[in-house]
């Protein structure tokens, strides 16, 4: 596959890696990476099948076939194309409506959860539809290209909402954390359900705002906060650090004249650029809950429900992305 599709061994450096190395943020960059182009490829434009001789005999009945069809009247000839033809026409319409019913329940779907994009998309996709029983050929071609082009934004809008998902996978390293008060909270998003995180957020907001954690439990919540923090700190300075060194070895390898070398290290530094986004959020998301801690310790249950919304936000906004995915994933299905 990389030598078909000149990956430049993206597929075989990924599948290579043991279990220890893809879980640095290099090797996880580079598996995403080897995911992203493998999507985009067609295997059958290089990895035809070549029939050998034995598939060749039921062609025997089919040209015996043609010789019946060609001493048959072209009256008769004429009316089976024709009955052909109506028939294919009624099976693309009723196609068409059911498929034009399902985007428009997509559609409402879509408006219900506040996903504006989707919505918007859902909509031209089911107007691109209208044409597509017309009778004339020439419509029918214009709709299918309409259809093309928005099934590339999809796919585009879809890359885009890529850093959710990849957020969950990061947020899934959040293990060995001490027992607490967040013990719910940190369970839900480790399991990528953001949603029950939010929950867990809300009633952790209650429990501060009306004092019913006593003194232990707040340090145990503090504690707790100060050590998903850290993971997410070291995560975050991980990738930064991998960076660094790539871009080292880079320069080093132009300066000797070592330039394959350094393209092919080009192209790992290009695929951790790409999760900067992810791991800026990761840094985010480390920075607001040690604050929390911090105000969870000094006695501050205010200002620490004012971060838990902020937390609380983000946490919506990823719930949000990945719900857009998933839709999206059916539009272009």
């Amino acid at each position: 596959i990389d030598r078909r599709f000149h990956l430049k061994e993206r597929v075989s450096s990924a599948l290579a890696m043991s279990e220890e190395e893809q879980a640095t943020p290099l090797g996880q960059a580079l598996v995403d990476d080897a995911e992203r182009r493998v999507r985009r490829v067609h295997l059958a434009e290089h990895f035809r099948i070549s029939p050998g001789r034995q598939m060749l005999l039921p062609l025997i009945p089919i040209a015996l076939t043609v010789l019946v069809v060609l001493v048959v009247s072209p009256a008769v000839r004429n009316q089976a194309q024709a009955n052909t033809d109506a028939g294919v026409k009624k099976q693309i319409e009723e196609s068409t409506k059911g498929l034009k019913r399902k985007l428009k329940e997509k559609t409402d779907e879509a408006r219900k959860k506040g996903l504006e994009d989707a919505e918007d998309l859902f909509r031209r996709l089911e107007e691109g539809t209208d044409d597509l029983a017309d009778r004339s050929e020439g419509k029918r071609k214009k709709a299918l290209v309409k259809l093309n082009d928005l099934a590339r934004q999809i796919n585009e809008r879809r890359q885009e909402l890529g850093g959710a998902d990849k957020m969950r996978k990061q947020l899934n390293q959040l293990k060995n954390v001490e027992r607490g008060p967040a013990d719910e909270f940190l369970k839900a998003v480790q399991q990528g359900d953001f949603s029950k995180a939010m929950e867990k957020l809300e009633e952790l907001k209650q429990k501060l705002a009306q004092g019913e954690l006593n003194q232990e439990q707040r340090e145990q919540l503090a504690e707790q906060l100060d050590q998903m923090k850290s993971k997410l700190q070291k995560l975050a300075d991980a990738h930064r650090q991998a960076r660094q060194d790539l871009e080292r070895r880079i320069d080093e390898a132009r300066r000797e004249g070592r330039d394959a070398e350094a393209d092919k290290l080009q192209q790992q530094l290009d695929a951790l650029q790409q999760q900067r986004p992810q791991m800026d959020q990761l840094q985010d998301l480390a920075n607001k809950l040690g604050q929390c801690a911090n105000c969870v310790r000094q006695g501050q249950p205010k200002d620490a429900q004012e971060m838990l919304d902020s937390l609380q936000a983000d946490v919506a906004g990823l719930q949000q992305q990945l719900q857009e995915m998933e839709m999206l994933d059916e539009a272009l299905a």
